[in-house]
This record gives structure tokens, C-alpha cells and sequence, in this order.
């Protein structure tokens, strides 16, 4: 195989891109076997994760001309959020659905601010601020507006 088409291939987006449009195709087939008017929803999340994959795939053919002065290993901070989730996965019935949001919104917003250079104490209010928001909009959505019942642990 040539060179330059192995490296356009080794991509992270068009990696990425592929496999979200194949998981896209996974969830749609998912939802074709039931009533449609109980399926609709998992079938325009499919779509959005269709025109997801499709962006990311698309973003493959840009070119990378702007290298990026920060030696900050991108990779093994998407390891740590995907380790991260995994975790919060497992625990979301110990610590609360909640609790586990705020978690959530703490790390990759903390992530987020690392990467963008700012550190401090006004980095870590803006941290808690949007993290204890996040919460409670999704708090006021899930338990007050569609009274849906979320996973309750020691934590809330």
C-alpha cells in the first residue's frame, strides 16, 4: 500500500468517523424490529450519530497545516476521560446518578481548562460553577419535568 494512503488511513477522524457510522448502522438495525412509534427515538439518535460519524469522517480530509506549539499528549488524555466513564459507569448505582454527573462535568470540564492553560483558583470556581449547574439543570429536567426516575446511591 502506498504511503500516503496508509497515513490518510491511520487518521484518528477517519478511524473514528468510520467506526462512529458503523455503530450508527448498529443502532439503527437495532431499532427497526419494534412498534415505530416506540422506536423513533432510537432512530433519530442513530441519525445524529450518523451525521456525527460523517463530520468526523469529513474532518480526515482537512488538512493539518496548524501544528500546535503545547506538547500535551492529547491521547492519554482521552484515555484518562475514557477510563473515567468507564468507572463512572460502574459506579453510578454507588454513588448516584447525580453525584457521578458532577463528577463528570468536574473532570472534562478540568480537562477542558488544563488544555486551554488556565490554572488558579478562578479556573477551579469556574470548574465547581459549571459542573453544580450542569446538575441542577439536569436535575430540573430529569426529576421535575419528565419525572424520570435516575439511579439513587449513598451520594444522592
Amino acid at each position: 500500500m502506498n504511503n500516503k494512503y496508509s497515513d490518510f488511513i491511520m487518521k484518528k477522524d477517519f478511524i473514528y468517523g468510520v467506526l462512529i457510522i458503523v455503530f450508527s448502522f448498529i443502532v439503527y438495525l437495532n431499532s427497526i424490529n419494534g412498534k415505530f412509534d416506540i422506536m423513533i427515538f432510537p432512530r433519530i439518535i442513530a441519525f445524529l450519530i450518523f451525521c456525527l460519524g460523517i463530520a468526523a469522517f469529513l474532518q480526515s480530509f482537512k488538512k493539518d497545516n496548524n501544528k500546535s506549539k503545547r506538547k500535551t499528549n492529547y491521547y492519554f488524555m482521552e484515555l484518562c476521560i475514557c477510563t473515567f466513564m468507564i468507572l463512572i459507569m460502574f459506579f453510578v448505582n454507588v454513588i448516584g446518578f447525580y453525584t457521578s454527573i458532577f463528577l463528570i462535568c468536574c473532570v472534562i470540564y478540568g480537562m477542558l481548562e488544563y488544555l486551554a492553560g488556565n490554572k488558579g483558583m478562578k479556573s477551579i470556581i469556574n470548574i465547581l460553577l459549571f459542573s453544580f449547574l450542569a446538575t441542577f439543570c439536569l436535575f430540573l429536567i430529569f426529576n421535575r419535568l419528565l419525572n424520570i426516575i435516575t439511579p439513587v446511591g449513598y451520594m444522592i
